[in-house]
């Protein structure tokens, strides 16, 4: 698609991928439209959904200029609908929102005000509020106490993310345009975000992790992270954001940290393996996955007691390297009585 940014647009762009949500984007799109940061657009793009959203998101265009709606010819996923919607961008800035998700009217001020006082080339991410679930009934937002703001050099900020102690997805987020023209998400797999996070935060000047709670991360039945929809896209698409880390990992002095970031990943990849009715379209990625979680395991518990991180964690990966069936069938029987992902 042709890059038709212009120089005068609005400061922000917050791009917004829509697949089949008649019954919730208008949510999403109001908590946008009620932002106390006033100079930013909406670009909901549709990844050609079949029910009821194409108008609904017309209806919305028509009455607030700030709404533009893209849609797709044919449906391909997250990644090319973000993708598509930062070609047509004309803010300086963009953050990624959802179309099932809502956000706090203090959302975009608060990456806005972080961004401007880093400088120039920054990567924001904020706070969310995790485990909603699809009957959300109060959408209502207090206004946020301050939270914690970390300011990061670009090494320390790795170092984080590979500890899981900065926690980085596509959403909650805000850099500039030319970030993710550069760096595009991955089209055609799942687990996107994983496998580009590390190529933004590389190749942004400081990243800044804002701890306010400013958006609201919503499951549904149909959502992605709903364990009922795994299938060989899961293990496949984790997998292979693994492989891109250990290779652009060479040559980090942090041998222990990847392995790490890599083998609750990888424990991941097993527990999906499990989900897979036919395993033969899997076991490729079960047994490397498994391999490798044995292979590591001394560097992964020295990293953990070392590092004070999280002895849960440790304790799926362990579980999952010396018995992936085992490990399979806790998570199941805790998702029965715990509503875990």
């Amino acid at each position: 698609m042709e890059d038709t940014r212009v120089g005068d647009g609005p400061r922000v762009s917050v791009v917004v991928p829509v697949y089949n949500l008649a019954d919730c984007v208008g949510r999403c799109i109001d908590s946008l439209l009620v932002q106390t940061f006033a100079d930013f657009e909406v670009i909901c793009v549709d990844d050609a959904s079949s029910d009821g959203t194409p108008g609904v998101l017309d209806a919305y265009a028509k009455r607030d200029g700030r709404m533009r709606v893209v849609t797709l010819p044919r449906s391909e996923g997250p990644s090319v609908a973000r993708n598509c919607g930062v070609e047509v961008a004309r803010g300086e800035l963009v953050s990624f929102v959802d179309g099932d998700d809502f956000v706090s009217p203090f959302y975009l001020q608060i990456l806005v005000d972080a961004y401007d006082a880093a400088g120039e080339g920054s990567f924001v991410k904020a706070g969310n509020v995790r485990g909603l679930y699809e009957r959300v009934r109060d959408t209502s937002w207090r206004v946020p106490s301050e939270g914690e703001v970390r300011v990061l050099v670009t090494e320390s900020a790795i170092r984080d993310l590979l500890l899981d102690r900065l926690s980085v997805v596509a959403w909650a987020c805000i850099a500039p345009r030319e970030l993710y023209m550069e760096h595009r998400f991955p089209e055609g797999m799942v687990f996107e975000d994983h496998y580009v996070v590390f190529d933004h935060l590389a190749a942004s000047a400081v990243v800044v992790a804002v701890d306010t709670p400013v958006y609201a991360y919503v499951t549904r039945p149909v959502s992605l992270s709903n364990p009922a929809l795994h299938d060989e896209s899961y293990p496949e698409g984790m997998y292979r954001a693994v492989e891109h880390l250990l290779d652009m990992s060479r040559g980090w002095k942090w041998d222990e940290e990847v392995a790490w970031a890599a083998a609750w990943r990888l424990a991941l990849v097993v527990r999906y393996c499990q989900d897979v009715e036919d395993k033969r379209k899997v076991r490729k990625y079960y047994r490397q996955a498994s391999n490798y979680l044995r292979a590591n395991l001394r560097s992964i518990v020295s990293i953990c007691e070392r590092e004070h991180l999280s002895r849960e964690q440790l304790r799926k990966i362990v579980i999952a390297a010396a018995s992936p069936r085992i490990y399979w069938l806790l998570r199941m029987s805790l998702r029965r009585v715990g509503r875990i992902k």
